[in-house]
């Protein structure tokens, strides 16, 4: 009971890190992106 309890744990901890990993990816594009266009902007 205690390690079907510590697997789903740590199965619940890898889906949250890789949906963080998603986020960090997609402002890091968003923020990659505002910058080309700023730079555009001021050439």
């Amino acid at each position: 009971m205690m390690i079907g309890g510590l697997l789903e744990a740590t199965q619940n901890m890898q889906r949250d890190i890789t949906e963080i990993r998603r986020d960090i990816k997609d402002s890091d594009s968003r923020v990659a992106l505002s910058y080309e266009q700023s730079e555009q902007r001021a050439a």
